[in-house]
């Protein structure tokens, strides 16, 4: 379909690639060109907009005559909540029109409540949610939008419903990615969700930057479309690229490098990247420990990586402040992080640098297609359980409208505005975008590695490749029988629920 093509590209644009032009509200969007042939979409039977859009099926006699009180984290990395009314970003002035398209259609006002919501604040929060289960009326909350493991938290104490019996949030639609809604969906419930709703889900999907002056012999898309963009491929690249080149002894910010993971969370890029995933479902629908996760695989990955950060030059592991720097710098040829990290990082932005972005590499050319995942700093979107009946259907009206305007709304200013760049000019990197968004994985373990796994599927493999002097597969045995364990506690709080 051309909505969902475009859709893909739209998304991804927001990745990874310099937005110097991004949040200057002066200019003019450019008209966005279908992508598909005009003979597949017909126009005329009211299923999309003039643009050519996916319209959503809310009736168009709601009218709620209410306030909306949206309970939402403070922290995100990006703007998504109640922005100003004057702002001169891009962004922020597409979410604020799709607030306002949303509370024109349903009759509604949005009432914003700010509150710290990320792990470090997730006893607070929970708190907050559990006084207004309490609290009656007055305190009632209609959605709550948080971090991704406050949300999955405050599931697992009852504080929120299960979406897929709300009859106004249409699961097939574009701007609700099925790999998520299939992911987080257990025993046919669905406590949380996002997608085009969030701005945040956009931007923290994590990918490869690289630095073209160090391949001008060498055309790195080739690789990717080749199925040659592999772990060994890209460690192979980096290989004596490594070099102290200031007076510090050791690695240190003011040296050259093959590959930089400025944030030691970014590991998990390469661990999705290489089709590996900490819990599946059975048969049934159990939950239960992924083999991928114990296996060969996971083991020999923690390896290579351990090498290339820690018996090598050539890669640089850390949790410093800005390493970003030595990418804008011109001191390493790649760099593996979200989109976030253009967007918030003024000197990548400025950059004379010109680099291109990849997927995460394939584990191996076996691998069939290039995987990622997003990092945990990503709004995920409940119903408040302290709702009756008829305020439960309006919350999923409202959820279904402002996801569906931002498929419309947010995701083409995201294109139009930001793909304005010298950088985005070769006929590739839409390609590549597209790749990376269509491959973005989600993992039960990962949103519950908090909330109910004791942080296994959190820290377990990332610590082996960290300290560099673990051993994955002489833990997996022991991780297996303690994880299964805690896996069976959280599937029989959904069973008791279901």
């Amino acid at each position: 379909m051309k909505t969902r093509i475009l859709l893909l590209f739209l998304a991804g644009v927001l990745l990874l690639l310099p937005l110097t032009g991004c949040n200057n509200s002066s200019n003019d969007p450019k008209e966005t060109t279908p992508l598909e042939d005009e003979n597949d979409v017909s126009y005329d039977d009211g299923k999309y907009d003039s643009e050519g859009y996916l319209k959503d099926d809310l009736p168009d006699n709601l009218n709620y005559n209410s306030e909306i009180r949206v309970l939402h984290w403070t922290e995100a990395d990006i703007g998504e909540f109640d922005p100003d009314e004057d702002t001169k970003f891009a962004i922020d002035k597409a979410i604020w029109e799709r607030d306002r398209a949303v509370e024109d259609r349903l009759g509604i006002i949005f009432e914003w409540i700010p509150t710290k919501g990320h792990w470090s604040s997730e006893n607070s929060f929970v708190t907050t949610v559990q006084n207004a289960m309490n609290g009656g009326e007055e305190m009632r909350y209609d959605i709550i939008a948080t971090y991704s493991q406050s949300a999955a938290l405050i599931s697992t104490r009852g504080f929120v419903l299960n979406l897929k019996e709300n009859g106004y949030l249409d699961w097939e639609k574009p701007w609700w990615p099925k790999s998520l809604t299939d992911s987080f969906t257990i025993n046919d419930q669905l406590f949380f969700a996002s997608g085009d709703i969030s701005t945040t889900f956009l931007s923290q999907m994590i990918g490869v930057y690289f630095n073209k002056e160090f391949f001008l012999d060498q055309n790195l898309y080739d690789l990717v479309y080749n199925n040659e963009w592999t772990v060994d491929k890209m460690m192979a690249m980096a290989k004596e690229l490594g070099s102290d080149i200031d007076t510090e002894v050791g690695k240190s910010q003011g040296d050259q490098y093959g590959v930089i993971c400025p944030w030691e969370i970014y590991l998990d890029g390469f661990f999705y990247g290489s089709n590996l995933i900490t819990v599946d479902k059975d048969s049934d629908g159990a939950l239960r420990v992924s083999g991928s996760y114990i296996g060969e695989r996971a083991d020999t990955l923690a390896e290579k990586l351990k090498t290339l950060f820690h018996a090598s030059d050539d890669g640089y592991l850390t949790n410093a402040a800005d390493p970003i720097r030595i990418f804008s710098e011109g001191r390493s040829a790649f760099m593996v992080a979200p989109g976030v990290t253009v967007l918030t990082t003024q000197h990548l932005q400025d950059t004379d640098v010109d680099y291109g972005i990849l997927p995460m590499p394939k584990y191996d050319s076996t691998q069939k297609e290039y995987k990622t995942v997003c990092t945990n700093l990503i709004s995920l979107y409940c119903i408040f359980a302290g709702n009756n009946e008829e305020q439960t259907e309006r919350a999923g009206a409202v959820l279904e409208c402002m996801a569906s305007e931002g498929y419309r709304q947010i995701s083409p200013v995201l294109f139009n505005q930001c793909l304005q760049l010298r950088y985005a000019k070769d006929g590739d990197t839409g390609k590549m975008f597209d790749l990376i968004r269509d491959g973005v994985v989600f993992d039960i373990g990962r949103v519950y590695g908090r909330t109910a796994l004791n942080d296994i599927t959190q820290a377990k493999w990332q610590r082996c490749v960290i300290d560099g002097n673990k051993v994955w597969g002489a833990q997996s045995a022991s991780v297996d029988a303690q994880m299964q364990n805690l896996l069976d506690k959280l599937q029989a709080s959904f069973d008791a629920r279901g």
